[in-house]
């Protein structure tokens, strides 16, 4: 039984500290080798995140003989909009793109769901909040970077000076002002 309870809290800390890596490793994912340099590589860890989540919270359901899933104001309205965003792809003219493209908004709502049921004591939440600030300096630092000229990512297509990990600067601006917004709080 002492070792059920030191396994779970094993994987409970894995869990956190991949997400901690996933919201450190996220903004700054960019590849070279794909179609899309900036949009795939988010999607590609978002998914291998989602789903060592939820295998790992299977894993420790079974350790502990019970699935316990902590509830939130916002379970509802996210289970809503993504159902209807489910439904939408699924009515969709283009019914395969469409449900290709619902397949990572699936994932960001089990990443939701993945933060709210692993993240329990002050310091996860301090830990995850720290790797998304880290994150994000290390994107604004990227960007200032290549602003100046001086190219810090080995890429070809990396080597211009209005270069941003986000592929935009506005999808950048968006993700800056929320971080800036968590790290006021």
């Amino acid at each position: 039984m002492q070792d059920r309870v030191k396994l779970s809290a094993r994987l409970e800390n894995i869990s956190v500290f991949i997400l901690g890596l996933f919201l450190l490793v996220f903004p700054i994912a960019v590849v070279s080798f794909t179609t899309d340099a900036y949009v795939i590589p988010k999607q590609a860890i978002l998914t291998v995140v989602a789903i060592a989540g939820v295998v790992l919270i299977g894993a420790k359901s079974l350790l502990n003989q019970s699935v316990r899933i902590r509830r939130t104001p916002f379970d509802l309205p996210i289970a809503l909009f993504g159902l209807a965003a489910f439904l939408s792809a699924l009515f969709a003219v283009n019914r395969y793109d469409s449900l290709i493209s619902f397949v990572p908004l699936l994932f960001a709502i089990l990443l939701f769901f993945l933060i709210t049921n692993s993240v329990k004591r002050h310091q996860d939440y301090l830990f995850l909040t720290g790797s998304l600030i880290v994150g994000s300096i290390a994107v604004s630092v990227i960007t200032l970077l290549s602003y100046l000229k001086i190219y810090p990512l080995p890429f070809e297509f990396a080597k211009n000076q209005t270069f941003t990990p986000f592929g935009s600067l506005f999808d950048q601006a968006i993700y800056l002002f929320l971080v800036l917004s968590v790290a006021l709080y």
